[in-house]
């Protein structure tokens, strides 16, 4: 498809889609720095063009560079201001510059637009658990899991945040993450802490070796300092 947008260029070199279709292929393929070449020879030709100002974000967020990412779902927004993924991401930016609260409030308006998507719930409640605020993490989560019912990460964090709190419960998210991704060394590893925490000292060696079995380096401390004594 590459070779075929090229071509559509070199005959056309204000083909503004084939930039923008190219880029986006670059894009897949981990390219990023030419695709955001291609992104901005669109809104040259096209400077009203949110797509473009979008693709380009996440591009630029690829390289880590959060900060012009933010920029570009800005300009995405401000172009189209019901861009519920211009939203989402550059709350994601935001989380990844550490920028909490506002982070939250880009995916306030991610789930005012979409209410049903649970990955902005997971993400709101991560950064809720950053802010402090574990209660409302957990409700963020329990929602997550309402609209996705065997999504793993929704479990295993809401029980993160529940070992956090000091709250027993975790261990039946514990069990419920591991049910549905049996390969999570960490979460055999917290749910290990756990149990030892609640006197089942073979339980918790058991799941440290587990999580040994994984390549979880830390419950090999564990192993050594709990369960070879």
């Amino acid at each position: 498809a590459i070779k075929d947008y090229t071509t559509a260029i070199k005959y056309d070199s204000s083909y503004a889609e084939a930039y923008q279709n190219r880029a986006h292929e670059l894009f897949l393929l981990s390219r990023y720095d030419s695709s955001i070449k291609d992104y901005t020879k669109v809104i040259a030709l096209q400077p009203d063009n949110f797509q473009a100002y979008f693709g380009r974000g996440l591009s630029k967020a690829e390289f880590g560079k959060h900060e012009d990412a933010i920029q570009d779902y800005t300009k995405a927004i401000a172009l189209y201001p019901n861009f519920t993924y211009a939203y989402f991401y550059r709350g994601f930016s935001q989380s990844h510059l550490e920028k909490y609260e506002e982070a939250i409030k880009d995916f306030n308006k991610a789930i005012q637009l979409d209410p049903n998507d649970h990955t902005a719930y997971f993400n709101r409640a991560f950064n809720k658990r950053q802010e402090g605020d574990f209660e409302g993490a957990l409700k963020d989560y329990n929602t997550c899991i309402k609209l996705k019912p065997n999504f793993e990460d929704g479990y295993y964090q809401k029980a993160n945040t529940l070992y956090l709190m000091g709250d027993k419960e975790a261990m039946d998210d514990f069990n419920k993450a591991l049910t549905l991704d049996e390969n999570d060394a960490e979460a055999y590893r917290l749910r290990g802490i756990l149990k030892y925490e609640i006197k089942d000292k073979d339980g918790a060696c058991a799941d440290f070796a587990k999580a040994v079995t994984l390549g979880d380096n830390e419950a090999i401390l564990l192993q050594n300092d709990i369960c070879k004594k």
